[in-house]
């Protein structure tokens, strides 16, 4: 067990566990703020700033909905060492670097989970290449952005959500994006104004389909 590893090392994050199992959630933050320089870099400032929310344990971030106007924070996070064992992440930045800075995090090894999401005129484009280097990804989650051309593997629950602004890309998308191992696809349509003519369309980006559902 983590937990366990740590306490058994002199390993500054030690405390945090112990304070954790104490249930002092007060005294646990105190000390992970201390170890900032150590568990997110020196920049720690660019990223604590842009953490909208995060769920951390025994000094690792796990959840983390990262929010900001640049994608600099991000490259950081994605660098950072208590970032090791995050399992979800949902980033909200009006920028279409998002891709970019994806393709240089180094940290996000065992990232499960992954939602972009932007209300942005021009929407974030993935390259299939980038989420490639994320081996356990199962949930990909695509909110105002979208996946550039190719074979995305791997991914088994999908959730496309577009904005009045990028309707234009959902025919690319269906022409030329494909999901082999999805077979959970949820298209949420709240955002939306007009309907998207051919819905039996979009099942065809996931062959294994087994759940299609339509948010409006």
């Amino acid at each position: 067990m983590l937990e366990d590893w740590l306490l058994e090392r002199d390993d500054p994050r030690a405390v945090i566990v112990q304070l954790e199992k104490r249930g002092k959630a007060t005294g646990a933050m105190r000390v992970r703020e201390q170890l900032y320089p150590q568990l997110l870099g020196p920049d720690h400032e660019a990223i604590v700033n842009h953490l909208y929310a995060a769920r951390w344990r025994a000094g690792f971030l796990r959840e983390v909905h990262f929010a900001g106007n640049t994608t600099d924070g991000l490259r950081l996070l994605g660098a950072a060492p208590a970032a090791k064992l995050m399992r979800a992440l949902t980033i909200s930045v009006p920028a279409p670097q998002t891709s970019e800075a994806l393709a240089h995090a180094t940290a996000f090894v065992h990232l499960r989970s992954l939602t972009i999401s932007s209300a942005h005129v021009q929407p974030p484009i993935v390259s299939p290449k980038t989420l490639a280097r994320f081996a356990r990804l199962t949930h990909l989650g695509l909110r105002g952005a979208y996946t550039s051309s190719g074979e995305i593997p791997g991914v088994r629950s999908l959730v496309i959500a577009p904005t009045r602004h990028d309707l234009q890309q959902i025919p690319e998308l269906v022409e030329k994006c494909r999901f082999p191992d999805v077979v959970e696809l949820t298209f949420d349509l709240r955002n939306l104004s007009e309907p998207i003519r051919d819905e039996d369309a979009l099942r065809t980006i996931a062959p294994k389909l087994a759940t299609f559902n339509v948010q409006r």
